[in-house]
C-alpha cells in the first residue's frame, strides 16, 4: 500500500496545508481500517462461512458507507448475516483478484474494479471436484430477474451503454455498481466569469492562453497517477464514430484486415495525440509547474486550493475530498470536440472550418435552434455523434466466484443493489453518484451540489467513450486498447519530457506505438488462440 507523505515547513503551519495534512491523517487512518477489515475475514468461524454473505469491497474514491448502509439494510430484510471486509489502492485490487484465483477463497461477492473478461475467456475450471465454465459465476439469470415491486427486469432496467459493454458471448458475468464520470473539472472559485466553456479543443487551447496570460496556471496533474490516458480513447472515438471504433476493439485496422499489421494506426489516434501533445508540451507552459512531481493526494488538494483552474479528474473528486473543501465549488465540463473533426465535414476545405465547427457544436446542443446553411445531414449527424461521446459508464463491477458457498445470496444482494432502495443508497452515500441504471423512478436528491448537476446533465446524453476490452487480442493477447505498448511508455511523460532524450512529438509517438503494436501481434495472437 502507497501512502502519501507531506513534507512540512515552518511557515506551513496552518490554513490549506493544514487542511492537506488533515486529509492526509484521514486517508491513513481508512487505510488502517481497511486493513483491519480484510484481515477479519481470516479469522471467520466455520459457521459464519456457512450461513453469512461475506463481501469484499475495493475502497476507491466513492468510498465505502454505502456499501456498510447497503449490507445493514439487505441484513434487515432478508435476515441474512452479512460480513463487509475491505481493501485498499492497487495493492488491493491485486490481492482480491489473487483471492478469486485461488479457488479457496471465502468470499462470495466482490466489488471491485473494471470488467475484465480475461477470467471469462481461460475457460474452465475445476473447484473441489466439481467443473465450472469459468471462474466467474454466470449472471444472466440475475440479469433476466425482476426486480421486487417492479415490472422490470435487471437487465431492462440497466443503461443501454453499459449493458452493451458487458455482455459477453451472449452472457453477463459482471454487475456494475457505479456509473462513473471522468473529465475536466473546473474550479469556479478562480474561474473568471468572462471566459467561456470551450466546445472544441482548439477553443480549449485558445482559453489555457488566456488562463496563462492572466497569471494562473490552466491545469494540474499528477504525472505518477495521471488521467490525461484513459481520457485518450474519447478523442479517438470522436474522429472515428462509432462504427469505426467497434471495428478497432474488434481488432480490425482501417484497412479492414483483422489481427493485422497497422491494426492501430487509426487517424483519429493520431489527431487525438497531437491536441494532447498541445495541451501537455513543456513548451506551451499550460500545465502547473510541480506536476511531474506532486503526489495524486496532495495534486487534489492544491487543484482545490486555487493552483489551477482545471483538472482532470473523476466525479469521485467530490466524495474523496469534500470533508476537507466544503466551500470550494467545482463544476465537471462537457469533453469538448476533438477539432480535427472538422477535417471530416463537408466545410473542411474552409479556412474558417474551426469557427464553423463551433456553430455546429451550438446548434448540436441547442444553443441556437436554427442549422447552419453551410452545415448538411450529415454534418449534423457525425457531430451529434462525436459530441455524445464521455469517459463514462461502468468503470468498477462486482462479480461472484463460481464456487462461492453463498451463490444465491450474492445475487439477491445485487438484486437488491439495482432496486429502487438499492439506488437511492448507493446514490444518497456516495454523494450523489448514480449506478448504471434508470433513476427516474426515484425523487431528486435534496440540496444536489452544482458538481453533482453538471455530472448528471453530461451523463444524461452520453455514450460510453471508454475501451471495449472485450475481444481476446486485447485481453488474452495482451495489447493494450489504452494505446502505451511501446517502450516509451505512456504518452504523457513523452510530450510532456523535459530531457530531450526522452521526448517524442506526436507524430513520432504514434509511428512507434504503431509499429510496437505491429511487434507484439504475433505473440499476442498466440497468446490469444487466434493462429
Amino acid at each position: 500500500m502507497k501512502v502519501g507523505v507531506l513534507e512540512l515547513k515552518k511557515s506551513d503551519c496552518g490554513g490549506q496545508t493544514m487542511k492537506r495534512v488533515i486529509a492526509l491523517l484521514l486517508t491513513v487512518v481508512a487505510i488502517i481500517s481497511a486493513m483491519i477489515g480484510s484481515a477479519c475475514v481470516k479469522g471467520l468461524s466455520e459457521e459464519d462461512k456457512k450461513n453469512s454473505l461475506i463481501i469484499e469491497v475495493h475502497s476507491a474514491g466513492y468510498g465505502t458507507d454505502w456499501i456498510d448502509f447497503m449490507a445493514k439494510e439487505f441484513q434487515k430484510k432478508t435476515g441474512k448475516k452479512v460480513i463487509v471486509t475491505y481493501q485498499v489502492g492497487g495493492q488491493g485490487l491485486t490481492t482480491m483478484a489473487a483471492n478469486i484465483e485461488s479457488l479457496t477463497s471465502d468470499t462470495d461477492l466482490f466489488f471491485m474494479g473494471g470488467a475484465s473478461v480475461t477470467e471469462v475467456y481461460k475457460g474452465q475450471v475445476t473447484v473441489r471436484g466439481q467443473s465450472y465454465s469459468c471462474i466467474y459465476e454466470d449472471l444472466t439469470d440475475l440479469y433476466k430477474t425482476k426486480i421486487e415491486g417492479e415490472d422490470v427486469t435487471v437487465e431492462q432496467k440497466m443503461l443501454e451503454s453499459s449493458r452493451t459493454a458487458l455482455i459477453t458471448d451472449n452472457k453477463y458475468y459482471h454487475f456494475p455498481y457505479v456509473s462513473g464520470m471522468q473529465g475536466f473539472i473546473i474550479n469556479k472559485d478562480v474561474w473568471n466569469s468572462a471566459w467561456e466553456i470551450p466546445r472544441t479543443t482548439n477553443e480549449l487551447l485558445e482559453l489555457c492562453e488566456t488562463i496563462k496570460g492572466s497569471g494562473k496556471s490552466p491545469f494540474i496533474y499528477s504525472l505518477e497517477d495521471e488521467y490525461w490516458t484513459t481520457m485518450l480513447p474519447v478523442f479517438v472515438s470522436q474522429y472515428e464514430g462509432v462504427e469505426n471504433m467497434n471495428k478497432l476493439w474488434s481488432g480490425y485496422g482501417p484497412d479492414g484486415k483483422r489481427y493485422s499489421n497497422n491494426m492501430i494506426a487509426y487517424t483519429g489516434l493520431l489527431k487525438a495525440l497531437e491536441f494532447f501533445h498541445s495541451l501537455l508540451v513543456d513548451s506551451n507552459g499550460y500545465m502547473y509547474r510541480d506536476s511531474k512531481d506532486v503526489s495524486f493526494t496532495n495534486m487534489q488538494s492544491m487543484f482545490l486550493e486555487g493552483a489551477a483552474v482545471m483538472n482532470c479528474n473523476g466525479d469521485w473528486l467530490e466524495k474523496e475530498m469534500f470533508t476537507n473543501y466544503p466551500e470550494v465549488e467545482i463544476e465537471m465540463m462537457k469533453t469538448p470536440v476533438l477539432s480535427a473533426v472538422a477535417e471530416k465535414c463537408s466545410f473542411s476545405g474552409d479556412a474558417d472550418k474551426e469557427t464553423k465547427l463551433r456553430t455546429l457544436i451550438d446548434y448540436v446542443d441547442g444553443v441556437i435552434t436554427e442549422k447552419p446553411s453551410f452545415a448538411t445531414d450529415d454534418d449534423v449527424a457525425y457531430i451529434r455523434e462525436a459530441r455524445s461521446f464521455e469517459r463514462a459508464g461502468s468503470g468498477n463491477c462486482a462479480v461472484i466466484p463460481c464456487y462461492a458457498n453463498q451463490k444465491q445470496s450474492a445475487k439477491d444482494f445485487l438484486l437488491f443493489m439495482a432496486s429502487n432502495e438499492g439506488l437511492k443508497i448507493f446514490r444518497d452515500y456516495t454523494a450523489g453518484c448514480r449506478m448504471p441504471f434508470d433513476y427516474s423512478g426515484i425523487p431528486t436528491r435534496e440540496n444536489e451540489t452544482t458538481f453533482r448537476k453538471s455530472v448528471i446533465k453530461i451523463m444524461d446524453g452520453a455514450v460510453n467513450g471508454g475501451a471495449r476490452k472485450k475481444d481476446k487480442i486485447f485481453t488474452l493477447g495482451e495489447i493494450n486498447p489504452y494505446f502505451y505498448n511501446n517502450k516509451f511508455g505512456r504518452f504523457v511523460s513523452v510530450f510532456a519530457a523535459s530531457n530531450p532524450k526522452d521526448y517524442k512529438n506526436a507524430l513520432q509517438y504514434f509511428t512507434e506505438e504503431v509499429s510496437s503494436v505491429n511487434s507484439l501481434l504475433t505473440n499476442a495472437k498466440i497468446k490469444a488462440g487466434l493462429n
